[in-house]
């Protein structure tokens, strides 16, 4: 016999609720009612109404609701005055949020649920978003078995969840982190962030974010906006400008980055759109420091709001739901360009700290990412910069670039899984996966649109042509950077002899022209703007092309090697101008450091027992 609606309906009076009972109450004990009191054996048959019925005459005071005797050692891990309490608060008319219904999402609400439609629900395997009481879409697995409620996960269960408003600044006060609005030094961060940091993947769409942010301070609540995700973006553009340690005890990035993680722990009681945007942004400027191990972590809760909102689920039926100045495809469109700029950055941060990204191995159903339209972009580096425009053509370029880099991040997560596995797997496999992924590559450059190709063999761009875009430049360094590290582990036997296969060849040669790509792309940038303003994630690609420049330093002799010092100058240089804003980029230059100290000890160690064989060996001639 299964319950009725009416029977899990925790709003009723205190005599109804706790006249209630589960059909069947086995337990290997004896039996009492809420007094303690001895009571019949339930039975699960046809008596089971009339039982329950004379359970609940015992309970019709309300003054009785304490446990006491046998009971309490039964139920002593239930608090029965915030259970009383959260019983009154339910009855109240301005709660109705608090009544909590177990019936599938589509029954009508005046029908008991029939047979069929529990055991579909009992038996579902496939999850769905559930609004909860914030109006936030949130994600619960079947085995949660909160699919069993309806559309709403309203229950009188109601944990404190702080809010931004009204907890945030007394906690930023405590931590000397207080700041008084500056309109024209917020604009100024703002706008070198969504200049130099922003274009590349897109993390954040400006007009959204102002948006947001014009209504959050007019009282209301915005999913494309948070404090802490403000504080995140005004931390990622004080990377690129001058430290004014006039107003501040610390560096202008540190500052908001600080203030950004004190918004987030409060966000997290119950995160949005905008906090996951931020928790991307500090895992940037975590990087940025060196500091990979909290950027790592990071990006891991980025992952998991990801996954809690949903996002990598796609669906336009629950969005309609959700009251904002958006349709449920606009907001479904949102998600899924965020989904993949996380998706991105997740697995770039991986390849650059040599670990598993999350994101790669979710599964989900959002398509792949499209050109986001017109993207105008001006080269801002503060006040009085020239307001020199992108062409028509170059700004839906532009738009097009994350959808490009997106698609070369699923070639990297292809990749790092096979590759770079972090355990041993078969050399064969692995040899045929790097041919048949260098073709995909290949294909990838060669279906770039026009406005997107540059010329990466010279250092120079063209005469009559227009110096490239610095996001586009920064699109053709991933590339290669792939390149190097798809062909990088069959890197053996350079010299042709017994037993080299091509694939040994070609991949030497791949690696060396990949990383003088990197390195004419790194100055046609130079020329363009400086490398204080490239993105952070050049650091990583600037030492990849760096190793490889050392290694033909040390191993070709004649113009090759003399190309690759070269190469290695250029590679050294961009490092230290990229210190500037990243201090991570140091320890790329001591990565390509230590790699060639190595390289000219061996250098020296064999040149040295060459020239002891040699003298050997006409000491024992004259002998």
């Amino acid at each position: 016999m299964h319950a009725t609606e009416q029977d899990f309906d925790l709003s009723l009076t205190e005599h109804e609720t706790f006249g209630l009972t589960d059909d069947c109450f086995d337990l290997s004990m004896n039996h009492v009612d809420l007094h303690g009191f001895p009571s019949p054996q339930p039975n699960c048959g046809d008596g089971s109404r009339p039982f329950r019925n004379n359970f609940a005459t015992n309970t019709s005071n309300p003054s009785d609701l304490k446990l006491m005797g046998p009971a309490g050692a039964v139920f002593d891990f239930v608090d029965w005055d915030q259970f009383q309490n959260a019983v009154q608060v339910a009855q109240e008319p301005s709660r109705p949020a608090s009544r909590m219904r177990i019936r599938p999402a589509e029954a009508d609400p005046d029908e008991d649920a029939s047979d069929d439609e529990l055991t579909n629900r009992l038996t579902a395997r496939y999850a769905s978003l559930k609004i909860a009481d914030n109006g936030q879409l949130r994600y619960y697995g079947v085995t949660s078995n909160l699919h069993m409620l309806g559309d709403q996960l309203s229950t009188l269960f109601q944990p404190p969840v702080r809010t931004t408003r009204h907890d945030a600044d007394d906690l930023l006060n405590q931590a000397g982190l207080h700041w008084e609005p500056d309109p024209a030094y917020e604009d100024h961060l703002f706008n070198l962030h969504f200049t130099w940091f922003q274009p590349f993947m897109q993390e954040v769409d400006r007009d959204l974010f102002f948006q947001g942010r014009k209504a959050y301070q007019s009282g209301e609540d915005a999913s494309f906006y948070s404090p802490a995700l403000e504080n995140a973006i005004l931390s990622s553009g004080a990377m690129y400008s001058t430290p004014d340690y006039g107003r501040f005890n610390m560096t202008p990035a540190k500052f908001f980055a600080s203030r950004a993680k004190v918004y987030l722990d409060i966000e997290l009681d119950s995160p949005s759109f905008a906090t996951a945007q931020a928790l991307l942004l500090l895992a940037a400027y975590e990087a940025a420091q060196g500091q990979d191990s909290r950027g790592w972590v990071y990006i891991g809760m980025m992952s998991q709001v990801i996954t809690d909102l949903g996002m990598h689920i796609s669906s336009e039926v629950e969005l309609k739901y959700i009251h904002e100045a958006f349709s449920a495809h606009e907001i479904m469109t949102r998600r899924k360009n965020f989904f993949w700029s996380a998706f991105t950055a997740s697995v770039f941060f991986g390849s650059y700290s040599g670990r598993p990204a999350l994101l790669a191995n979710i599964n989900h159903n959002v398509a792949c990412p499209a050109s986001t339209g017109k993207r105008t972009w001006q080269p801002y580096t503060g006040p009085g910069s020239p307001a020199i425009l992108n062409s028509e053509a170059e700004a839906h370029a532009l738009g097009a670039v994350p959808a490009y880099l997106a698609g070369l991040a699923r070639k990297m997560a292809s990749i790092a899984s096979l590759l770079y596995p972090g355990i041993r797997s078969s050399t064969e496999n692995a040899r045929a996966f790097a041919k048949s992924m260098s073709k995909e590559l290949e294909d990838w450059m060669a279906a770039l649109p026009p406005d997107l190709h540059i010329d990466s063999t010279i250092p120079t761009t063209p005469d009559g042509q227009d110096e490239p875009n610095p996001i586009v430049i920064q699109l053709h360094m991933q590339y290669h950077a792939m390149m190097i590290l798809l062909h990088r582990p069959f890197v053996r036997d350079f010299i042709p002899q017994n037993g080299v296969d091509d694939l040994n060849l070609d991949a030497c040669q791949r690696c060396s022209n990949s990383a003088i790509a990197i390195t004419n792309l790194l100055q046609i940038f130079r020329r363009t703007t400086s490398w204080r303003y490239v993105h952070l994630q050049a650091v990583h690609n600037t030492t990849i092309a760096g190793v490889i420049h050392v290694y033909d330093s040390c191993t070709f002799p004649g113009e090759r090697g003399k190309r690759a010092q070269e190469g290695l100058r250029v590679c050294v240089q961009a490092l230290a101008g990229m210190a500037e804003s990243y201090e991570s980029s140091m320890r790329g230059y001591e990565v390509i450091a230590a790699v060639r100290r190595e390289s000219q000890a061996r250098q020296w160690f064999q040149a040295g027992s060459k020239r002891q064989r040699g003298a050997a060996q006409q000491h024992a001639r004259r002998m």
